[in-house]
């Protein structure tokens, strides 16, 4: 390998890396959302500094994802805290878990996303969607909801809202036209990702 190939590798040990090189493209993915109250004095000890929160909400989230670059096919969970820094809304994301070693490794190394091993699954029971996440061999979370109760109500301006975001972002958006537009915008808000980036001799 030459010099000029080691330093476009941006992952170690160059020989046996992890995941392969992106972009990375994510289609047809879905999503099973809940949002819940929890206790505040709790929150606040896992949300760094300068990041406040307004109310202790926590969103629950379990992703479907059947078609990634280079990653195959998995599910994941995570839990993300609401919170504001300054005047921008956002999240805090305190955990990520799945059981697909790339996705993992890229998420970790490229994001600094905190993703861990677990198994998370997002199936559809009769008339119900269901949400699950194992750790180990312990079940800690279970998630439902009716599968599509009723078709989402969608004003002309939001579909005009729509049509321009799937112009915009055709390759993410064009296999999720059955997301209502509040959730579209939702994926563009900001997520707060705080790195320590330690000394390579370890002292700090």
């Amino acid at each position: 390998m030459k010099k000029e190939d080691v330093v476009r590798q941006y992952t170690t040990p160059i020989a046996a890396p992890a995941f392969v090189q992106g972009p990375h493209r994510f289609k047809r993915r879905e999503y099973l959302n809940i949002t819940y109250r929890t206790d505040g004095e709790a929150l606040a000890k896992l949300v760094p500094e300068p990041l406040e929160i307004d109310q202790p909400l926590v969103r629950f989230e379990v992703m479907k994802m059947p078609d990634t670059t280079g990653y195959g096919a998995y599910v994941e969970c995570g839990h993300a805290a609401v919170v504001r820094m300054d005047r921008e809304q956002g999240e805090f994301l305190l955990a990520m878990y799945l059981d697909n070693l790339p996705a993992i490794a890229a998420g970790r190394e490229l994001s600094a996303f905190p993703k861990k091993l677990g198994s998370a699954k997002l199936f559809v029971d009769s008339d119900t969607l269901v949400g699950t996440l194992d750790y180990g061999a312990l079940r800690v979370a279970t998630a439902t909801m009716g599968y599509k109760p009723r078709a989402p109500a969608v004003s002309s301006a939001d579909r005009l809202w729509w049509l321009m975001a799937d112009w915009r972002r055709r390759d993410e958006l064009k296999t999720s036209h059955a997301l209502p537009p509040a959730e579209l915008k939702r994926q563009s808000q900001l997520d707060f990702i705080f790195v320590h980036v330690p000394s390579i001799k370890g002292s700090g």
